[in-house]
Formats: structure tokens, sequence, C-alpha cells
């Protein structure tokens, strides 16, 4: 039970536009892995003295001590998930092992549901400021993008997992 046949990768595959499950899934494990190194870059800024007082930024409501504490939390989460996360992923595709997807999958889907539940707290809390709003329909943007990356790698999950299921043949009846 394959939820998607194939990837719609536009800026990868220029002559159909489509690529295969696998081909996507790595796509898709660089790409992550290319958020999270902008974002261990960003909290390295933030360790480093930098501001992140613009309404934008996700640490825009903490002071300094909290800024740090989450900096350095962000830094943990990133490294841990480009290697087990990403890494993993890739590592998964190439040998056919679902577990390694596993973590990827939880992960993954854990940070989708944040980035809706803190676009629903922007417009809750900030009801009065149309960029609240503009902030938080980029962020529910983002969020299906990366769901429909999410329903890919899925998709190569139960692929992999048909190919895995074994058969049994009776030779006596």
């Amino acid at each position: 039970m394959a939820l998607l046949v194939r990837c719609w990768a536009p800026c990868f595959r220029l002559n159909s536009g489509f690529a295969t499950l696998r081909n996507g899934s790595i796509i898709i494990a660089l790409y992550c892995a290319f958020l999270h190194i902008l974002i261990l870059f960003y909290s390295l800024y933030i360790l480093m003295g930098g501001q992140s007082d613009t309404f934008y930024s996700p640490l825009f409501e903490f002071n300094r001590y909290g800024m740090n504490v989450a900096s350095i939390l962000l830094v943990i989460f990133s490294i841990s998930y480009i290697f087990f996360c990403c890494f993993g992923l890739i590592h998964g595709i190439k040998t056919e092992t679902r577990f390694y997807y596993l973590p990827f999958l939880y992960i993954t889907l854990l940070e989708i549901l944040l980035v809706v539940s803190f676009a629903i707290f922007m417009v809750y809390r900030y009801y009065h400021n149309e960029w609240a709003t503009f902030a938080a329909l980029i962020m529910w943007s983002f969020s299906g993008y990366h769901f429909y990356l999410y329903l890919v790698v899925t998709s190569l999950y139960y692929e992999v997992k048909n190919l895995q299921k074994p058969t049994f043949i009776v030779l006596y009846p």
C-alpha cells in the first residue's frame, strides 16, 4: 500500500519533473540536512551574541538566558537530526533497512506538528498584528510542503515493506 508512486521534483528532473521514490527520498534527506545546518548556524549566531528580537524569529520572546538555553538545545537537536535522521535515512535507503527510516519519520512528523502549533500560537497571541497572520500562512505553507515530503518517504517505506514481505509457497497440499 504505497501512498505515492513517484516524487514530484521539477528542480532535479527537468525532463519529466518526476523522480523515483528512492531518489526523491535521498534528495529529501539532503534537503532536510541542509535546513538543519541553517538552523545550526542560526543557533550558533545567537550563542555568539547575535540578536533575535525581530518578530519573525522563533526566539523573539525569550530573554538573553532563555535564548542561550534554546540555542544550545537547537544545536544539540540539529546535530542529532542530521546524523540520526538524515544520514540514517540515506543509509536505510541504500541498504533497504526499514528500521533506519523510523527516526526520520517520527521526528519529522513531530517537527511539522510543532510548526503548525507555533503558527496557531502566533495567530492567537498576536491577533492584532497582521504580520502574525502572514507569518502563520507562510508557516502553514511550509508545513504543507514538508508533509508532502513526509508522504514521499512514507510511501518509500511502505514500498520497501511490501517488497520484503515474506511469501510462503505450499509444496505439498
